[in-house]
């Protein structure tokens, strides 16, 4: 698919003062309702935690449209454009989000190397080099000396890399204070450290006191209660698209950083991630599907530091500061769930999986667009409508609950 982009055009909001129940306090939700609330959109983010701790705390902060989106057979075929789509709206969406916030957001637009350890390793890169080079970006296959130039610390084990221009990162922690700013700043935007009051009335799903409600709640989106009546239900057992969300776990490290041998670049290998900050590394991650816990497996953090290890020996000896672990929203495409569900009230954008970050301002947008919030024009997406389409919920709408 083809994302064309045409210049930016003020239009008044529509629907005008609309109230909006955001289910979800993670980086999805606060980016809907920081665009929703731009737009004159009366929004109320509903979340029993504290907003922004969950999968958006636990994050990387990695956008990488050609390694998440160019290297998966069983994956949505659209669903590289939208990653591509929603990279190239970071960089003014950072700029924005950066007048909200004392400090850096930590942007930075490329910097990334796959890397190779073996001939199979090889031919994935290449494979995905052409995925990359079709959408119309830029991957440049690397032998281990050009690597080296770039990244002298590599271990023996590497021999060929691929330099993905479009695969930046960002400050994921920074990213979530900087809306909780802009949101705390907006008259007509109030978050509720409560479960959003979603209601069965004559066997539809609405929000009480609000127009519509967006579901962002992340893995836990299909689990949010709906009462009807004296009966607590879960949200999936009405919302059968919903059932396609599934939990996924992963545990992660942080190890100090090094100001004379850093990692220059964000490294990948496989399912492997080095991502350099400025006062550490972030070293992750495990992918358990299914699991739905927090809790740290010490010989799975011993094996993500010797991995990376091996690729940047360097790193085996430094400290480590942290670990911990998210969870992250998975769907059987590996793509996002946006826009109405089957309930006309109810819209949905979950499921992101790994790639919550990088398409939050593109999902904000699918959204405003599902909302009638503004114009296609205002976004300077022109295919608004097909990615909405693509992403559709209801694609889902058969799975079995």
């Amino acid at each position: 698919m083809s994302i064309a982009y045409v210049p930016a055009m003020t239009q008044p909001p529509f629907p005008s003062g609309a109230s909006i129940a955001i289910a979800g306090g993670g980086i999805i939700g606060l980016s809907i309702a920081a665009l929703l609330g731009e737009r004159g959109c009366q929004v109320t983010v509903y979340d029993p935690a504290e907003p922004g701790r969950g999968a958006s705390w636990a994050a990387a902060g990695m956008l990488a449209p050609a390694f998440e989106a160019a290297d998966h057979g069983d994956q949505h075929p659209d669903l590289l454009a939208a990653c591509i789509a929603s990279r190239r709206l970071w960089e003014d969406w950072a700029r924005g989000l950066e007048d909200d916030t004392p400090g850096s957001l930590g942007f930075a637009g490329s910097g990334t190397l796959a890397l190779a350890t073996d001939e199979e390793g090889c031919a994935r890169l290449e494979a995905m080099a052409g995925a990359i080079r079709a959408a119309g970006g830029t991957a440049h296959s690397m032998p281990r000396n050009e690597l080296l130039a770039r990244e002298p610390g590599l271990g023996d084990p590497v021999i060929a890399g691929l330099a993905l221009a479009s695969d930046g990162r960002i400050d994921n922690r920074a990213v979530v204070k900087a809306l909780l700013a802009r949101l705390e700043a907006r008259p007509n935007v109030s978050i509720v450290r409560g479960p959003a009051p979603l209601r069965l009335v004559g066997g539809t799903v609405i929000a009480e006191g609000h127009d519509r409600a967006v579901i962002a709640a992340g893995w836990r989106s299909p689990g949010l209660i709906v009462r009807d009546g004296e009966r607590e239900l879960p949200l999936k057992s009405v919302v059968p698209s919903l059932a396609a969300v599934d939990p996924v776990k992963g545990q992660m490290l942080a190890v100090a950083g090094n100001a004379d041998r850093p990692p220059h670049h964000t490294l990948r290998h496989g399912g492997l991630y080095i991502v350099p900050r400025r006062d550490r590394v972030i070293i992750g991650a495990t992918s358990e599907p299914g699991a739905a816990d927090t809790c740290i497996d010490p010989r799975a953090i011993a094996d993500l530091k010797t991995a990376a290890g091996a690729l940047l020996p360097d790193l085996s000896a430094r400290p480590t500061l942290e670990t911990w672990a998210g969870i992250r929203p998975g769907s059987p495409d590996h793509a996002p769930l946006v826009g109405p569900s089957e309930h006309p009230a109810i819209l949905l954008a979950c499921g992101h999986y790994r790639n919550g970050i990088l398409l939050a301002p593109l999902t904000a947008r699918l959204i405003a667009h599902s909302l009638q919030a503004g114009s296609v024009a205002s976004d300077r997406l022109s295919d608004l409508a097909g990615l909405a389409d693509a992403f559709s919920p209801r694609r889902f709408a058969a799975a079995p609950v």
